[in-house]
């Protein structure tokens, strides 16, 4: 399953009236701006633990992601790409990662 990293460890998120929220604020550099019809669990706010990331796919309204509790958070050493040592890279390329 390839899903695109949202939220990060510590952070808050949110969809609301179908767009995303990261700490209380609106995800703007979004690579894909579609409406989300289904908020799942993050119909309210949900922090993610320090081994937590909340993914989502590209096709966010047909896709089984993160939202839903059948999926939820991924934990880190879940996360195939980081055992390649791409997943850090591509955190710094993105500029999701500030280390």
């Amino acid at each position: 399953m390839l899903k695109r990293v949202i939220g990060l460890p510590g952070e808050t998120v949110q969809i609301k009236e179908g767009h995303i929220y990261i700490n209380g604020s609106l995800l703007e550099n979004d690579i894909n701006d579609t409406y989300i019809v289904t908020a799942g669990i993050t119909a309210n706010e949900i922090h993610l633990a320090e081994d937590e990331y909340f993914c989502l796919g590209d096709n966010r309204n047909n896709s089984e992601d993160s939202r839903f509790s059948s999926i939820g958070m991924v934990k880190k050493k879940s996360m195939l790409l980081e055992k390649y040592g791409w997943y850090y890279s591509l955190l710094k390329i993105s500029g999701l990662s500030n280390k």
